[in-house]
């Protein structure tokens, strides 16, 4: 009765949560090598975004940015929460992907049918 009871982690447990803790890591370095293309692409193809008519290409640039940053926090966020082993965070990890993910497919929907259109 109320004695402690230790977590009991077997091979697999410990393997998946290895497994989640890189690929979380892994999501956080592809979202800072898309944070740094947008820099990039701000910083240094700037001089070419006033030669265009329109303003789709800084628009992207600054689109990279913030879904570099988003999916960067993502995955600190993911790393904290499985080295920690808290549930509750792993859940906010969870719901965050679900909307990155149903946003990018809304957004690659409406892109594939305005070009149909």
């Amino acid at each position: 009765m109320g004695a402690y009871e230790e977590k009991k982690e077997t091979c697999g447990t410990v393997c998946l949560k290895y497994l989640l803790f890189t690929f979380n890591f892994l999501f956080w370095l592809a979202g800072g090598v898309v944070m740094a293309v947008g820099v990039w692409t701000l910083a240094e193809k700037s001089d070419y975004i006033s030669l265009l008519p329109s303003k789709t290409y800084a628009a992207s640039a600054y689109i990279l940015v913030l879904a570099g940053a988003i999916v960067m926090v993502t995955g600190v966020l993911g790393c904290c929460a499985t080295f920690k082993e808290q549930r509750n965070l792993l859940r906010v990890v969870r719901d965050l992907d679900v909307c990155m993910a149903v946003f990018v497919l809304y957004v690659f929907s409406i892109c594939c049918l305005s070009s149909v259109a």
